[in-house]
């Protein structure tokens, strides 16, 4: 990926707090997206977010509830 690739667009990334996910959200926000990151601790969310380049959205969400999914 190359830098402002992805500027103007926004993604969801899921389990953003390790990982896949959080490698994924890096490398996405270094490329210019504006990221939806999701996970089960909003603490660990926020924490990336103020570590990614630009400005991020964090939402606790956990997809194996389905509490949280209806």
């Amino acid at each position: 990926m190359s830098e402002g690739e992805f500027n103007g667009r926004s993604l969801l990334i899921t389990g953003a707090t390790s990982g896949l996910g959080r490698a994924i959200a890096e490398r996405l926000a270094a490329a210019g997206a504006h990221l939806y990151l999701t996970g089960r601790s909003l603490p660990q969310l926020q924490a990336l977010a103020d570590g990614l380049p630009g400005e991020h959205c964090c939402l606790q969400l956990d997809l194996s509830a389905s509490a949280h999914i209806e």
